[in-house]
């Protein structure tokens, strides 16, 4: 799960939440994990945009395409952020732009520290309230598979029976 964080921490931090609130996880492991996890994985994204910053080439491409943010990014940094870690795509870039900013680290570190606490805050909500929906809803899910199926037999019957109608024609 640590490793995890890295790459989709939305999801681990719903999927941590969730087996916690089923009593499957500790949770202060699973919140040892997550929150190292996601402090990591921003110095980590950040160290990468400093060692990028090295290459003409990337360093050139990233100012002609971000260069317009970058004030907003050196001024506005907790918000910028913040705001990205819930834009998909986004955040990465914005942490790999940030190394390649001249920011010091101890400048980066505290508005990560702060924007990750607002964020982690928001996902345990989530999470906690995605399971407790979950444990609520879940002697219907099964109507719901059947219903699923159901929906799937009939869409291909229906291709099928079509397409064969179809060709009858042509």
């Amino acid at each position: 799960m640590f490793f995890a964080m890295f790459f989709d921490a939305n999801l681990m931090i719903i999927i941590g939440i969730f087996l916690i609130s089923a009593g499957r996880l500790n949770s202060w492991a699973i919140a040892s994990v997550i929150i190292s996890g996601a402090f990591l994985e921003q110095l980590t994204w950040f160290g990468v945009g400093r060692l990028m910053k090295k290459s003409s080439l990337l360093s050139r491409w990233a100012t002609k395409v971000m260069g317009k943010y970058d004030v907003h990014l050196m001024n506005r940094s907790v918000r910028s952020l913040l705001l990205t870690k819930f834009i998909y795509g986004t955040h990465r870039a914005t942490l790999l732009r940030y190394g390649m900013l001249d920011i010091a680290l101890s400048k980066f570190a505290k508005s990560s520290a702060v924007a990750v606490v607002f964020w982690l805050g928001a996902m345990v909500i989530f999470g906690f309230a995605f399971s407790l929906s979950y444990l609520a809803l879940k002697t219907y899910l099964k109507y719901a598979e059947f219903g699923l199926l159901a929906i799937v037999v009939i869409f291909f019957s229906a291709q099928y029976f079509v397409s064969k109608s179809l060709k009858k024609e042509l």
